[in-house]
């Protein structure tokens, strides 16, 4: 049974669910880096629960290992940058002090 495709708004409102988790943790300890890494490392599981769910057997995932690891690193980095050219232009106004 195929599931329906989402749209941008909601795929944006999936992550920002992710992200509100994330900023709520990151109160909670001494580094927003300790639930960033748990975020990754989540990220990285479901991936691969992915990859394990799309293959007919094991073999075929384990073929198929290199081109869906740089499939999802590709799709990564692509965000990572994106995001990180948005955070440098606006650095000031996303980091300043509310007030």
């Amino acid at each position: 049974m195929n599931k329906p495709t989402v749209s941008p708004e909601q795929f944006g409102q999936m992550a920002a669910e992710y992200i509100d988790i994330a900023n709520r943790q990151g109160k909670e300890v001494d580094s927003f880096n300790v639930p960033g890494n748990a975020l990754l490392h989540a990220a990285a599981r479901y991936q691969a629960f992915v990859a394990a769910t799309s293959s007919h057997d094991k073999t075929q995932m384990m073929v198929a290992r290199k081109v869906n690891i740089d499939a999802i690193t590709a799709q990564f980095r692509e965000y990572l940058e994106g995001h990180y050219a948005e955070y440098s232009e606006h650095f000031d106004a996303y980091l300043s002090p509310q007030t």
